[in-house]
């Protein structure tokens, strides 16, 4: 459920660190019970701070790349950003020692809020703190790359927390002051020797938190709530994926022997939970949200869009099939193949039901997009002509003008203006 940028050549996502005292005491990992950390010197070990100043987008780009799609486990990648200039740069970070240095193998990065930014490297876990990119260490244990590609480690509520999946562990992350020093306070809200936490934690306004459970006896994924009042109640069997809609409830699918379901799951302050099924509503994969309804992807081509208990659908007419889906705040746009195997990017309003060509050319491989909430398109690709990957953004006449500069396979883009 993001948004897109002007597209820049480079790493990950990671900007600024957050001064350590002398003698920091580190949060460390929870322990194996439940129940709130006491609070921690906010530091990195690795950083102290990121430069964001003036970044349109962040990016990350391998070096050696073995595949344009995903980083693999032994991919070296860096950190870039995307200038208003249209220059590409790498990002330079400070240690908590003082030296510069670049933000070495980024795995993910991603846009909390309008406070921090979080990041995972395959030496630790970070939030970025976007008005002074100030860094705090969360986990010391980096990217683990047994997830897919959609799995997204950490999202927040609008209390201030942040939840974290991490090594079977769902943890409650509460950044705060002490003492004029930033602090860190973590609470593990299961018990990860029996029960592990398996897949992305969808979090509300509130603070109740819907992820998968696994037992450690192995078996399926079972959704399980954790309700911000405390307490938990599992959800539903069959699960297959869940996300927020845009009214602030979560939203279900699952697989049963009748066929798939959508639930609309509601939780009062008390805690009371009310899950109402959605008609005929198919499961949607790829799930986006725009600024007044969710989208995603069933079949090939076949979009769903979600407003509060309502659905309809329609099939894209210059797509074959969809690849990716993303979303700006009044349009949906799919990235995928035509018949004869072109990549091209598909704008679609579902107001009008004007379907539009958001950028085709033969000439280019699309690997990944962003789009802003402003409808700025921002494209990686690999050029045939001259055998080049690159970054560029879409110019209003359907042209890509290339980034100053080129980078080695993009992997991820996230816009910050």
């Amino acid at each position: 459920m993001r948004q897109l940028l002007p597209l820049i050549p480079l790493t990950l996502l990671l900007a600024s660190c957050i001064s350590a005292p002398p003698s920091p005491v580190h949060p460390g990992p929870p322990s194996q019970q439940n129940g709130p950390q006491a609070p921690g010197s906010y530091f990195s070990s690795e950083f102290k701070k990121i430069d964001l100043v003036g970044a349109k987008a962040l990016i990350i780009a391998g070096r050696a790349s073995t595949s344009p799609y995903r980083i693999s486990a032994m991919e070296q990648t860096e950190l870039y950003r995307a200038n208003d200039d249209g220059s590409v740069s790498r990002v330079e970070a400070t240690t908590a020692s003082g030296q510069a240095t670049g933000v070495h193998n980024p795995r993910y990065i991603a846009r909390l809020n309008d406070t921090y930014l979080f990041m995972a490297t395959t030496m630790g876990q970070y939030l970025i703190r976007t008005t002074d990119g100030k860094v705090a260490m969360l986990e010391q244990s980096g990217w683990s790359d047994q997830h897919g590609e959609d799995f997204r480690p950490a999202a927040a509520d609008t209390r201030g927390n942040v939840y974290v999946v991490h090594d079977g562990g769902l943890s409650k992350v509460t950044p705060g002051s002490e003492e004029g020093e930033d602090t860190l306070t973590k609470t593990l809200l299961n018990n990860k020797d029996f029960e592990r936490a398996y897949g992305s934690p969808i979090v509300d306004a509130d603070g109740n938190v819907v992820v998968p459970i696994v037992n450690s006896g192995g078996g399926y994924a079972i959704p399980r709530l954790y309700k911000a009042s405390g307490g938990v109640k599992n959800l539903s069997n069959g699960y297959d994926s869940a996300w927020l809609g845009t009214n602030g409830k979560f939203y279900l699918s699952a697989y049963q022997l009748s066929g798939s379901i959508v639930q609309q799951i509601s939780v009062s302050p008390s805690g009371e939970v009310t899950q109402v099924t959605l008609p005929g509503c198919p499961a949607p994969g790829q799930v986006v949200n725009m600024a007044d309804r969710t989208v995603g992807r069933t079949g090939w081509r076949t979009l769903i869009f979600i407003q509060d208990l309502s659905h309809s659908g329609v099939d894209l007419e210059k797509l074959h099939l969809v690849e990716r889906l993303y979303a700006s705040s009044t349009k949906v746009y799919a990235l995928g193949k035509t018949t004869d195997e072109k990549s091209i990017l598909v704008r679609y309003d579902p107001v009008t039901g004007e379907e539009s060509i958001a950028f085709e050319h033969g000439g280019y491989q699309i690997f990944k997009a962003a789009i802003s909430s402003n409808d700025e398109i921002t494209l990686s690709v690999l050029r045939y002509s001259d055998n080049t990957y690159g970054v560029g953004t879409v110019t209003p006449d359907g042209e890509l003008n290339f980034l100053n500069g080129t980078i080695p396979a993009v992997q991820e883009i996230l816009p910050l203006q």
